[in-house]
C-alpha cells in the first residue's frame, strides 16, 4: 500500500509540571491510496500532511500530566485517523528525556499500529477515499460512524484539531479535453461531479437550542469528508443568545472543496438531515472565492456579508482570518467589523480547544 512518512516531529507538553528537556518525538507512517494523486498532480486525491503535523502538536501540547505514553500514543494514531484518506497508520512516539534522574542512558517508544474503523470493519467498498454510501442516511467517508450514530470503536473520529488557514492552491487538470475525460470517473454527491478547480468557503455552523458540542464535532467530521474537499480553518466554539433568549452553539469553518456553491449547499443540507435527528444543526455558506483568484459571479457566490452581519459569524471568522476585508462591508476588515458587532454582548467564548474534547 502507497504510504506517506512524517519523521522526527518534536514537540514539548505545555503544562506546569512540564521538566526541562522533557518532551517527544513522533513518527508515523500514513498508509493510504495515492495512485489518483499521482496520475493527475491533484492535491485532493492524497493528504494534507502539515494540517497532520499540526494535530499532533496540538494534542501533545494539551496533554495532561498524568498522560502515559501508551495513552498518548493511541491518541496520535486515532488523531492521524481522523484523515479520511488514511487506511491505516504505524506511530512511534519516544519519550525524550525519560530517563532524566534514573542514573541510566536509555530511550522509550511505544509503536502502535491502528487501522481506519471502515478497515477493522473489512469492508473494501468503504475504503474507497470519498466514497460516498447510498441508503437513508448518507455517510461522507471515514465520519460516517458519526452520521449514522454508531459508537466510535475506540477511536476518537468525532473531533477535529484546530490548525491555522493554509493558503496552498491545487492544481488543475491540464487540458479541457483531458478534464473532460477525469470527470467522468470522479465521485459524486447526489449525483453532483466533482470539479477540477478549489474553491475556499466559509460556513457558519450554529446549533439550535441544546445543541451540544458532540453535534458540532459531527458536522466538524462530516465536512472534512466530503469527497474531495478539506477543512483548513476551524474557529473557537462560541454561545450565542438568540432574539428568544435562547443560547446557540456557533462557530464558523473554512472548507476548500471542489463543489461550486449550489452543489455545496445540496451538500451540506445532506450532511445536516441526519444530524438534525441527534441534535439541531444550521450550516451556512457566507462566502466562496477561488484559490486561483477568478471573480466568481453573484450567482455563483452568497450575498455579500454587510458590516451589520450578526457577531456569531464575524467573530469566529475574525479569529481565524482577522485581516480578511468584506467587499460588502466597504472592505473593512474582520478584526474591526467583530469589534464593532452591535450584538457582540450577546456571544461569549466557550472553548478554543473543543475540538480536543474527542480526543479525551
Amino acid at each position: 500500500m502507497d504510504s506517506i512518512r512524517l519523521s522526527s516531529i518534536k514537540v514539548a507538553p505545555l503544562h506546569d509540571q512540564q521538566k526541562p528537556g522533557f518532551g517527544y518525538q513522533v513518527d508515523a507512517v500514513l498508509y493510504l491510496d495515492l495512485s489518483e494523486a499521482g496520475r493527475l498532480n491533484d492535491g485532493t486525491q492524497t493528504v494534507d500532511y502539515v494540517q497532520i503535523v499540526r494535530r499532533i502538536v496540538n494534542l501533545i501540547q494539551n496533554e495532561s500530566s498524568d498522560e502515559i505514553l501508551e495513552s498518548l500514543t493511541a491518541k496520535v494514531a486515532d488523531a492521524i485517523l481522523l484523515s479520511h484518506q488514511i487506511r491505516r497508520t504505524r506511530v512511534t512516539v519516544t519519550r525524550l528525556g525519560a530517563d532524566q534522574g534514573t542514573g541510566v542512558d536509555f530511550q522509550v517508544g511505544v509503536t502502535l499500529e491502528r487501522a481506519a474503523d471502515d478497515q477493522m470493519d473489512g469492508n473494501p467498498a468503504s475504503m474507497e477515499s470519498g466514497r460516498v454510501s447510498g441508503g437513508g442516511n448518507a455517510s461522507l467517508g471515514h465520519p460516517s460512524f458519526l452520521l449514522s450514530g454508531q459508537a466510535d470503536s475506540g477511536h476518537a473520529s468525532q473531533a477535529r484539531l484546530r490548525h491555522p488557514v493554509t493558503s496552498s492552491t491545487q492544481s488543475g487538470l491540464s487540458s479541457d479535453s483531458e478534464n473532460d475525460n477525469e470527470t467522468s470517473g470522479q465521485p459524486s454527491v447526489g449525483g453532483v461531479k466533482l470539479q477540477g478547480l478549489l474553491m475556499r468557503d466559509v460556513i457558519a455552523l450554529e446549533g439550535a437550542s441544546g445543541t451540544d458540542r458532540l453535534t458540532m464535532l459531527r458536522a466538524l467530521a462530516a465536512l472534512d469528508g466530503i469527497p474531495g474537499s478539506q477543512l483548513v480553518g476551524i474557529s473557537p466554539l462560541y454561545a450565542y443568545r438568540d432574539d428568544q433568549g435562547d443560547q446557540r452553539l456557533s462557530a464558523v469553518v473554512i472548507l476548500q472543496t471542489p463543489l461550486d456553491l449550489e452543489e455545496l449547499r445540496s451538500t451540506l443540507d445532506m450532511v445536516a438531515t441526519p444530524i438534525r435527528q441527534m441534535g439541531g444543526l444550521d450550516a451556512d455558506v457566507v462566502e466562496v472565492e477561488t484559490l486561483d483568484g477568478s471573480v466568481l459571479s453573484s450567482q455563483d457566490r452568497p450575498p455579500l456579508l454587510a458590516a451589520d452581519a450578526p457577531s456569531r459569524i464575524l467573530i469566529p471568522w475574525a479569529y481565524l482570518e482577522p485581516d480578511h476585508c468584506l467587499p460588502g462591508a466597504d472592505g473593512t476588515c474582520l478584526a474591526s467589523l467583530a469589534n464593532h458587532a452591535p450584538d457582540r454582548d450577546r456571544i461569549n467564548l466557550v472553548s478554543e480547544d473543543w475540538i480536543l474534547d474527542g480526543l479525551s
